[in-house]
């Protein structure tokens, strides 16, 4: 027993020693006591019902039976257009912000972020283009695996259709020569644009903005800024169903990237709140 209990005391010593005295003084100590900022990782994940939508040409049939381009397909692999979509994405958020985006299923999916892209196409009774996403509206270290983030990309391609039909009355007459069908047809680019403003704003719901009960918007009552201000990544008010939101530049609110910065530090500075 005595000479167990002499063998572990020498190995602990040991290991001490060579902490202390690896590198010349004491660089694993060093290591262990460094701050380590950890990034929300988000998975965006593809149906193929949306990657098909995005490899194909779109139309739409006038009353004469013409048929005009809306869109052009995407001219590339699955996998291009995964990491095309993911640049643009990654590119919405300030890279002060401690956020990574992936293509590919993580080794572990332990409070990693979930964005879907799918071909859900939502719409009033009239045919009008209404939700583009949704995403829970909660703290930064919830799976929310049960309800993951998600953008409807059928909805976007229906905005096209539904948006040429009300202009189409309009052909022929001199209002044509300023009327947003001049932005037809809608490339791959700008439609993979409008779809990252579409997730980076949902992903913003699922790290909690706008949360009512800290940035004080409960007359807003919907988790979204409360001013009216179209350039605004999380306000409610993006009308998404206009033609020229294929082509607008947006940002996010100054309050609102301090609050990234804070959940999402990659400085001892950001976690501090500066």
């Amino acid at each position: 027993m005595k000479i167990k209990t002499i063998f572990t005391v020498a190995l602990f010593a040991t290991l001490v020693m060579l902490c202390v005295t690896h590198d010349g003084g004491g660089q694993v100590l060093h290591e262990a006591e460094a701050t380590v900022f950890i990034p929300q990782i988000v998975h965006i994940q593809w149906t193929q019902g949306a990657i098909d939508l995005m490899m194909q040409d779109h139309f739409y049939t006038l009353g004469d039976g013409r048929k005009v381009k809306v869109y052009e397909k995407f001219n590339g692999t699955t996998n291009q257009l995964k990491e095309a979509y993911a640049a643009k994405i990654r590119a919405f958020f300030p890279s002060d912000v401690n956020i990574r985006f992936i293509t590919e299923p993580p080794v572990h999916d332990y409070f990693v972020k979930k964005l879907i892209i799918d071909e859900t196409v939502h719409q009033d009774e009239n045919g009008a283009p209404t939700s583009v996403g949704r995403s829970p509206t909660v703290p930064r270290n919830i799976t929310c695996n049960h309800a993951p983030s998600q953008c409807f990309l059928g909805t976007l391609f229906h905005t096209l259709q539904y948006r040429y039909k009300n202009y189409e009355f309009k052909e022929g007459t001199f209002w044509v020569f300023a009327n947003p069908l001049n932005n037809f047809p809608v490339n791959a680019d700008r439609m993979l644009s409008a779809l990252a403003l579409c997730g980076t704003h949902e992903i913003g719901h699922s790290l909690g903005l706008v949360a009512n009960e800290f940035f004080h918007v409960h007359e807003n009552g919907s988790n979204h800024n409360p001013e009216i201000n179209k350039s605004y990544i999380m306000n409610i008010d993006h009308d998404y169903f206009d033609v020229d939101f294929f082509t607008r530049t947006y940002e996010w609110k100054p309050l609102n990237h301090k609050y990234l910065k804070f959940i999402l530090p990659k400085t001892l500075e950001a976690a501090q709140g500066n």
